[in-house]
C-alpha cells in the first residue's frame, strides 16, 4: 500500500508538471539541448566530493559512538544508502539503510542508528544556517514573500522540533504517549536519542568539526546546481540557490520515489519566477541525471559490498 502511495504521489506531480509545462515543452527541450557535457560531468564530480565531505563528518560522529570505521568504508556505506534512496518512500530513507548496514557489519545497532540521525541533524541545521545568512545578505528582488515566508516557517519548525526532542520534559511526555500505543519502540528510541543529544552538546570540538563539514558540503550543493545552470548558459545567483535549496530539499522528503516529481515541481515553484519555468525544470532534470549517475555507483558498491566492506567488522571493534 505504501509503495502504491509513493508511486501515485510521484506520478501525480509528474502529470501536474506536464500539464503546467504543456505550452513550454519545446523551450524545455531546446534548453536541455544546450547542456555542455563538461559542466554535467563537473556537477557529478562535485556531488561525489560532497559525499566524501559528508562521510568525513559521519566518520567523526561514529568515532564518538565507538565505531572506528575507515573513511573508505564510510564512503561505501554512504553510497549504498544513496543507491537505496531510489527505491524507498522518501529521499532520506537511504539514511536508515545506511544505518542498517552499519549495524549489520559492526554489530552495534543503537550506536549506528544514533550516529546516522545525529549526522542528518547537523546537515539540516547547517543548511538552515546558510539559508538564514543568505536571507540577511540577499537583495529585495530575491527575498520575495514566498521565499522569505517559506524559509522562516521552515526555520521555526526546525527549531521547535529540536527543542521538542532535546528537552527532557517534552521527551518524557512523548515517551508516555508512545508507550501506551503500538509505537512503544519509538518511546525507547526517543530516550536514546535524547541521551545522545545530551552527550553531543557537551563536546564542542565535535560540534565545530561537524558543523564546519556540514557548512562546506551545503556550499558545494549550491555549486552543483550552479554548475548545471552554467552548463545550460543560465545565470543564477548563488544567494538565490542557498535560499531556495533548503525548501526544495524539505519538499523532496515527502513520500514519493526519491522525491521524483515533487522535487522537480519544487524547482519550478521556487525558481520559476526568477529564471523561467522551463529553465528551472531543465536544471531539475539535470539534477536528477546527477542523482541517477551517482546512484549507479552506489549500486556497484552494493553489488560488491562483501568485498568492499570486508574489513568493517575488524575496524569497528
Amino acid at each position: 500500500m505504501r509503495s502504491i502511495l509513493r508511486i501515485g504521489v510521484s506520478l501525480f506531480f509528474i502529470g501536474l508538471l506536464i500539464f503546467i509545462m504543456r505550452n513550454n515543452l519545446t523551450e524545455l527541450i531546446n534548453c536541455l539541448r544546450q547542456i555542455k557535457l563538461f559542466y554535467f560531468l563537473g556537477a557529478i564530480f562535485l556531488f561525489l566530493f560532497i559525499i566524501v565531505i559528508l562521510s568525513v563528518r559521519l566518520k567523526k560522529i561514529m568515532e564518538f559512538q565507538g565505531l572506528s570505521l575507515s573513511l573508505s568504508n564510510v564512503i561505501h556505506l554512504s553510497l549504498i544508502g544513496f543507491f537505496f534512496n531510489n527505491f524507498l518512500p522518501t529521499s532520506v530513507a537511504g539514511d536508515f539503510v545506511k544505518a542498517y548496514y552499519t549495524a549489520h557489519y559492526t554489530q552495534k545497532s543503537m550506536e549506528s542508528y544514533t550516529s546516522i540521525i545525529i549526522d542528518r541533524l547537523f546537515g539540516i541545521f547547517a543548511f538552515i544556517f546558510i539559508a538564514l545568512l543568505s536571507l540577511c545578505l540577499a537583495d529585495k528582488k530575491i527575498k520575495t514573500p514566498l521565499v522569505t515566508n517559506s524559509l522562516l516557517s521552515l526555520i521555526v519548525v526546525a527549531f521547535l522540533l529540536l527543542f521538542l526532542f532535546s528537552n527532557a520534559l517534552s521527551v518524557k511526555y512523548l515517551q508516555r504517549i508512545f508507550g501506551k500505543t503500538k509505537f512503544s519502540e519509538l518511546a525507547k528510541a526517543l530516550e536514546n536519542f535524547w541521551k545522545a543529544i545530551k552527550i553531543y552538546r557537551n563536546n564542542l570540538r565535535l560540534i565545530l568539526i561537524s558543523f564546519y563539514t556540514s557548512f562546506i558540503s551545503q556550499i558545494f550543493s549550491g555549486l552543483v546546481v550552479a554548475t548545471l545552470a552554467r552548463g545550460l548558459s543560465i545565470d543564477i545567483s548563488l544567494l538565490l540557490l542557498f535560499l531556495t535549496l533548503p525548501l526544495i530539499t524539505v519538499v523532496s522528503m515527502l513520500p514519493s520515489l526519491n522525491g521524483l516529481g515533487i522535487r522537480e515541481s519544487a524547482y519550478v515553484f521556487f525558481l520559476g519566477n526568477f529564471i523561467g519555468r522551463e529553465k528551472a525544470l531543465a536544471i531539475s532534470i539535470l539534477w536528477l541525471g546527477v542523482i541517477i549517475s551517482v546512484s549507479l555507483l552506489g549500486g556497484f558498491v552494493y553489488m560488491f559490498r562483501e568485498v568492499l566492506l570486508k574489513g568493517v567488522k575488524d575496524n569497528a571493534r
